[in-house]
Order: structure tokens, then sequence, then C-alpha cells
């Protein structure tokens, strides 16, 4: 995963005002949702768009693409830098969230996300481990036989879900170690932090899927360095990362890759999210 390599990302600057920056990792720059965003959501501020290009680019790279933007960002030097995806659909004005990001501190706060949340942002993610009938199903069900062999064979033991069905299911499927908020398709990442990773604030090792939650997760290991600030925004349910047969085996290895930063080398903070999540 991390000698692959890291596909096609073109910059496109749209200008605005600086001290907030929007970064938008986009497919195509001139079609619909790029133009959206510029025309629309996010009027008035400077945004950069990171382009991958119309057609499949098999070495595309999001959490590359987003630090590309960023660091880009960065050369303006902005308090704050909003990072989101290109499909999404305006409800409250931009100015809103300006107003809100003002009364925050970004030396001290280093993600925000929404108080409301979208479809698909800002969002719960629960991390744990199967229950003994989600191993008895995944293991005698002809569709799901195969994925658990290989689970198993690669020692895959720590899961990530959101819950849809209010808790009955995710109890008899999962055991939860810990929960947090993670940004999904819409975060904004304080200023003063970005410069701390010199904009390289996403893990490119992630294979287009988990690397939101990683930043979500590393951010939190610090109690008070997340907020949450009253500005509402749509996301559409668009799988701009591709739904393919096999997109489960790239999930597969991200989750690995999560699952050896929690008891690798960043085992004390899994520790502590645990006993946090626990109240302990």
């Amino acid at each position: 995963m991390k000698e692959r390599p890291k596909g096609v990302a073109n910059l496109y600057e749209v200008e605005g005002r600086k001290n907030i920056i929007v970064v938008i990792p986009t497919a195509d720059f001139n079609g619909r949702y790029a133009r959206n965003c510029r025309e629309e959501i996010f009027k008035g501020l400077h945004m950069i768009f990171v382009e991958s290009g119309e057609f499949p680019d098999p070495y595309f790279n999001f959490a590359h693409n987003c630090n590309v933007g960023i660091i880009r960002a960065m050369e303006y030097d902005p308090e704050w830098i909003v990072v989101s995806n290109d499909d999404m659909y305006k409800i409250s004005p931009i100015e809103e969230l300006e107003e809100e990001l003002h009364r925050i501190e970004n030396t001290e706060v280093y993600l925000v996300m929404t108080k409301y949340p979208g479809e698909l942002h800002s969002l719960t993610e629960y991390v744990g481990t199967s229950t003994f009938i989600r191993k008895a199903i995944m293991s005698l069900s002809p569709k799901y036989r195969q994925k658990y062999k290989i689970e198993k064979k690669f020692g895959l033991r720590v899961l990530t879900w959101r819950d849809w069905y209010g808790g009955l299911t995710s109890r008899l499927l999962y055991k939860e170690m810990f929960h947090l908020k993670a940004t999904y398709s819409f975060g904004i990442i304080s200023g003063y932090y970005a410069s701390i990773f010199q904009g390289c604030v996403f893990d490119e090792t992630y294979q287009n899927g988990m690397e939101d939650i990683d930043l979500s997760f590393r951010v939190q290991k610090s109690p008070g360095r997340v907020s949450f600030v009253n500005y509402q925004i749509g996301s559409y349910s668009a799988s701009t990362m591709g739904t393919g047969e096999f997109r489960w085996l790239r999930d597969l290895s991200n989750k690995l890759y999560f699952q050896e930063k929690l008891f690798g080398e960043d085992s004390d903070a899994f520790e502590i999210l645990t006993k946090r999540s626990q109240g302990v």
C-alpha cells in the first residue's frame, strides 16, 4: 500500500476570502458537482480543487489528493481548511460557517464537524470486534463465507461500523470497544494543526477508505481538540469511490492497517480512547 503510485492530482483554484480555504477533491473541475461547489455552496471563499480526472484512475489516492490541496492551501496561511467532497448540496449559507469558526481558537481546536450529522458526514463510527452471532453468520452463509475466511487468514480482529438500525442489530453482530465522531465527506481542519504536519494531514497509506476515520481518531486522542458548529450542509449518496465487486478487499486492507496502528505504535492511545468511551 505504501509503495503504490499516488495517481493524478491537478490543481485548480477559485479566488476568494482566504481566512478559510476549501479543498475539494473532484473527478472533474468542470463537472456539475464542482460547479455547484464554487457557484453555490462555498461561493466567496478561496477554493482549491484537486482533480483526479473524469476517467477512473487505477492509482487514485483520496488521502494524497486531499494532502496536495492542503499543502497548497497552507501557502496562504489560513485559519481553517475545509476538506469537502464535491457531491454536496447547500443548506446553510457559508457566512454562517464563517461566523461559527470565528468563535473558535484554531490553536486549541484541531478538527471541527457539524452539530447536524448529514447522511455522509459528522457521523458516529463504532470500533469493536465480532460477536459469536456475526462469526456464525459469516462462516455459514454462502454469501459471506469466502470473505470470512480471508478475514481470518489475515487476522482481522478490529471492525468498524455505523449504527444504521438503532442499536439492536449492532449489539447482536458487534462488541463495541469505543466510538468516535468522524468527518467522512465534510470536515474542517485547523490551519495550525495542518502546519504541524506540513500539510500532510491524511495518512496516504490508506487506499480510498478510513483515512477520515484515522484522522478523526488521531485528533480525538487528546481531549478538547474537536468542536462542533451550527452549520448545515447536505451530502449526496453518490459512490464516487466505486462499488466494484472486489471493493471489500481494498476495505479489508484498510481495516488491517487501522488495526495495526491501534495495537502497534498507537496501542496507548487505543487504551485511552477505550476507557474514555466507557466513562472510566
